[in-house]
């Protein structure tokens, strides 16, 4: 594909090499204009300047006046090269004039001409130079050795014109014909290459989004008007400049280019805040800098509750797995052991429980550790629902089933669960009435919707939940008992938290672990110490739930922004439920009985580690600098 303009190609070279210039032009004038620059070095770079960088494509030269522009100018430089012809013309020319001969060639002589000498056992010396004294001095060394012509750049000729021998010129019209050529084509994919960065840069200036790319140096490469605004910098000047100067309000480790992991970070201009997105640029698998898109917080929350008001299959996944289930007691192994069995199985299971032991979480862990782990699990608490409102919502409804009904109808969870797996939570709260629709969809394997006749066909494994006693229910008539047996085909009895007093400490310190961000579990568990007694003999009747509470607030009072930690309360104003239950009262807890030492100890352990900086000290610790100096001075 050929440009829509002419491109403006630069020859740089004096002499013989200007003379072939000129020879070669007239072939390439329709498609590309080309002045001479009959200069070298300084004096041509002060040239192309005069004619501007801007108006050139590409400089050809030869040599090492081509190395010296290639390093001082910004537009490509095309240095011509050596045919095979050039080298077997300029070899019989050198022959004619003296059997005594030599090559000397810029850097490398070229792999052919050496093999062409030793298969024919011509036996000329083949030398290559980098500068131009280093030149000098191998032509002299030839003068010494009995050589009388010398083949190479014009720059070589002129020396051997200096010191009193022949030279032969080394490129050739066809040389010069392949290096306007290959300028050409650089030019022509330069062209192409700028006009789908303009076009590319016309999308990114039509987007909502912030949007930068940021080289390996931190400067910018690219950036929409869009991210101007957010930086409230200059959209034509900002190309170029380093993100770190035109934001310097950014996180260093947000807009380095030495992050090259994908991330997502929270950032704040003023009022607003923004979602930033960071992607590494990869070119041919290696790094070469960063994109970042920065996103309004409000529109991406808008587009949240719009999401989730769309009931959708596909937003329906599962969370949680078996390896979230913790606890080490042999009560949970065989929890653990049970469940990963019956994954592996398409029946119903029964999960018996407490309120507050888990029972979704590892309803989530079966799905996920079976065959239908890549497809919808739909939770649905039957407790939840008023009667007429949770047959709707377990099978659907036709448009026009009643008043109120929503236009088009609405899909029920039975059938938002094709392929995948509904769980059932609280399954012995479900009405009398509704346990005979149930029924029928877990033998016939179809739902019909409320106002339809038509059957649906579902494939659907169910998981139900209960912290009843179903078979007392069954014997009272409150649940039917061919249900029961339907449900119960496979059943798993999660323990309660007071029969398994080995895993509450594991429990606690993994919770802390995760309110306190994944800090280090020695850490969690020096906060936790002086509670460990009173959390062991507590009877915990809402379970892990009750667990995770306490603990929650027990870190809150532990790193309070105020100031204020737990050694300004006692166990009973944090907790009195435990207190309660162990039988103590507020007079046996003093700040001494806290485990005031303790504490001591640990900010001792965390400055030691800082180094003695206190403020970073109250940074991992989550006080303020006037709780840290009043627990040190206590």
């Amino acid at each position: 594909m050929v440009p829509p303009r002419k491109m403006r190609i630069v020859a740089v070279g004096m002499g013989r090499l200007e003379s072939l210039y000129v020879e070669a032009i007239p072939t390439f004038q329709q498609i590309a204009e080309i002045p001479i620059v009959a200069s070298r070095y300084g004096d041509a770079i002060r040239a192309i300047h005069e004619i501007g960088l801007d108006a050139i494509d590409v400089v050809v030269a030869a040599g090492l006046n081509g190395s010296y522009l290639r390093s001082h100018l910004k537009v490509p430089v095309v240095l011509i090269s050596v045919t095979g012809n050039d080298l077997f013309e300029t070899l019989g020319t050198a022959r004619r004039i003296s059997p005594a001969f030599a090559l000397l060639t810029r850097e490398q002589t070229p792999i052919e001409l050496t093999q062409f000498s030793e298969a024919f056992a011509l036996g000329f010396p083949c030398r290559s130079y980098r500068t131009k004294q280093d030149a000098e001095e191998h032509i002299l060394e030839l003068i010494s050795q009995g050589i009388r012509v010398v083949i190479g750049s014009g720059s070589v000729t002129e020396l051997t014109e200096k010191h009193g021998i022949s030279g032969v010129f080394l490129y050739s019209k066809a040389s010069i014909r392949a290096a306007f050529e290959s300028a050409i084509a650089i030019a022509s994919a330069t062209y192409f290459e700028g006009q789908k960065r303009e076009r590319l840069d016309g999308i990114l200036r039509h987007l909502r989004e912030g949007i930068v790319a940021i080289n390996l140096n931190g400067s910018v490469e690219s950036i929409n008007p869009a991210m101007c605004s957010i930086l409230k910098v200059d959209y034509p000047t900002a190309v170029g400049h380093s993100l770190a100067e035109l934001a310097p309000h950014l996180s260093s480790r947000i807009i380095s280019s030495e992050e090259m992991g994908e991330a997502e970070s929270i950032v704040a201009f003023g009022a607003k805040t923004y979602v930033v997105h960071r992607t590494p640029i990869l070119e041919h698998g290696v790094a070469t800098g960063v994109l970042m898109t920065f996103q309004e917080s409000n529109t991406l929350q808008r587009l949240d509750r719009s999401l989730r008001s769309q009931r959708h299959a596909k937003t329906l996944v599962a969370r949680y797995r078996l390896a979230d289930l913790r606890g080490e007691s042999t009560p949970m192994e065989k929890v653990k052991a049970l469940a990963t069995r019956y994954a592996r199985s398409e029946a119903t299971i029964l999960i018996l429980g407490e309120s507050g032991t888990g029972k979704e979480l590892l309803a989530q862990g079966i799905h996920n550790a079976g065959q239908r782990r890549g497809c919808p699990f739909v939770p649905v608490n039957c407790g939840a629902f008023p009667e007429s409102l949770l047959e709707s919502e377990l099978f659907g409804y036709e448009e026009g089933a009643f008043t109120g009904a929503s236009r088009g109808g609405k899909v029920g969870l039975f059938e938002a669960a094709h392929r995948g797996t509904l769980f059932l939570d609280e399954v012995g709260d479900i009405p009398l009435q509704l346990q005979t629709r149930l029924l029928r969809v877990l033998q016939e394997k179809e739902v019909v919707r409320l106002g339809a006749t038509d059957p649906t066909a579902v494939d659907v494994r169910v998981i139900t939940a209960t912290n009843k006693n179903l078979k007392e229910a069954v014997e009272t008539g409150a649940f039917r008992r061919d249900l029961f047996y339907r449900i119960n085909v496979l059943q798993v009895a999660i323990p309660p938290l007071r029969e398994r007093d080995e895993d509450i400490w594991l429990l606690a310190v993994s919770i802390l672990r995760q309110i306190l961000a994944n800090s280090s579990a020695g850490f969690a568990e020096e906060i936790l110490q002086p509670w460990r007694e009173l959390l062991q003999k507590y009877s915990w009747p809402g379970n892990v739930r009750e667990l995770h509470n306490i603990v929650q607030r027990i870190a809150w009072h532990y790193s309070d922004s105020s100031g204020e930690t737990q050694a300004e309360f006692s166990p009973q104003d944090i907790a009195p439920e435990l207190c309660a239950d162990a039988g103590m009262n507020r007079a046996d807890w003093t700040l001494k009985g806290m485990g005031l030492q303790q504490e001591r100890d640990l900010i001792n352990r965390v400055l030691n580690n800082c180094g003695g900086d206190k403020e970073e000290t109250c940074r991992y610790l989550g006080i303020s600098r006037s709780t840290l100096r009043r627990r040190m001075q206590l």
